[in-house]
Formats: structure tokens, C-alpha cells, sequence
């Protein structure tokens, strides 16, 4: 069920294109960023254990099935979890996505996130920009953001702090958006998310 390359040399590789497929990132510079005024905040402490609904955020499955990111809590601390193991699912892809950010009435935003992986045997979130974004996943640009992402062995890694993400470049309304994808009996790292700050001045 999964596509395999197998290459038998190197000589059966010809790298003589112009066209690269390396995913676009997205570039903001690497001047100091952020403020004091506070354009989207989340911590998800308002919301119900196993929720999958978290206000305005959009939580999907691509693939259609029925796992989503889900509120857990742990040390009387909320945040929310996405994991493929036992999901009965291979592929899944999920996505966390929040809602509309205005960036266009202040300067020098900035993005900055915790992490927490868990049980990891692969690398299975990453963490995305989109200014286009309007409902569908597979129709928006999205650019992957360049961050800190939590990492674990066997049991649970410690909370990782994102570092200052550059959204200074963007304009209008921004989502961000948090890509799961693993598969049960695959890749099932554990990814929490926690303490998602867009700031600005």
C-alpha cells in the first residue's frame, strides 16, 4: 500500500532539472520581532478533556476519517494532543488550524508555540503559515514555518519552546496552521500543543 524509490546506484540518478521539490518556507528575515500588543492567544485551559472542538480553531481530517486533535490535560495543565496510534488509520494526516489573524494594523509579528512529543518513533507534526487559507486544507499556500518542534525517545519528551517566529512579511488575514501525519502501525508519535501567541507592536 506504500510507494517505495529503490535505487540500485547512484549513477541511476540524474539531478540535471532546474525544478526543485523542497517545500516553500516561509522567510521573514531574521530581525528581532514581537510586542506588547496580543493579536491571538491560546492556551486551550477552557476547554473540556478529549474535546476536539476548541472555538474558532478548524480541526480536520484530511483523509476523512474520524480522528482529530483532542484537549487532554495533565499536572492541571490543558493542551491538545495529536497521535495515530490506536486510530485505526493509515494514512492520517490531521490538521489544527486557527482562526482568522489580522496582521495588516500592527508590525513586526511574531509566532511562538510549546511542543511536547511523546512515544516517538518519527517525526509526525510540522507547522505551517497560509494568507490564502479559506476553508480548505488542499486549496490554500501554506509555508512551512522554520521552529523549535518538541522531540521524546520512549516515553514523554520535555515542553519545547518554538523560538520567535518571523511573521512580519505577511499581510491581511493569517492562519497557522499544525499538520499531523502519521499511521497506525506506522510512524505514532504523540505531539501536544500547547500556548499558541501571535504578538505584534
Amino acid at each position: 500500500d506504500n510507494y517505495v524509490l529503490k535505487i540500485n546506484s547512484i549513477e541511476d540518478i540524474q539531478a540535471n532539472q532546474s525544478d526543485r521539490c523542497d517545500p516553500s518556507f516561509l522567510d521573514c528575515g531574521s530581525n528581532s520581532v514581537g510586542g506588547l500588543v496580543i493579536l491571538y492567544e491560546e492556551d486551550f485551559e477552557s476547554y473540556s478533556n478529549y474535546a476536539t472542538s476548541f472555538g474558532t480553531w478548524t480541526n480536520t481530517n484530511v483523509n476523512g476519517g474520524a480522528e482529530l486533535f483532542k484537549v487532554r490535560s495533565y499536572s492541571g495543565n490543558k493542551y491538545v494532543e495529536g497521535s495515530a496510534y490506536n486510530s485505526g488509520e493509515n494514512p492520517l494526516e490531521m490538521w489544527l488550524i486557527t482562526e482568522a489573524v489580522d496582521l495588516d494594523n500592527t508590525t513586526d509579528e511574531e509566532l511562538t508555540f510549546k511542543t511536547q512529543a511523546h512515544h516517538a518513533n518519527g517525526v509526525t507534526l510540522s507547522v505551517y503559515a497560509s494568507d490564502d487559507y479559506t476553508g480548505d486544507v488542499a486549496t490554500a499556500t501554506w509555508s512551512l514555518v522554520q521552529a523549535n518542534i518538541g522531540t521524546a525517545s520512549s516515553t514523554y519528551g520535555p515542553w519545547t519552546n518554538s523560538g520567535s517566529v518571523n511573521l512580519s512579511c505577511l499581510n491581511g488575514s493569517v492562519h497557522i496552521g499544525f499538520k499531523y501525519e502519521g499511521g497506525d502501525g506506522g510512524v505514532t508519535t504523540g505531539m501536544n500543543i500547547d500556548d499558541v501567541k501571535i504578538t505584534g507592536n
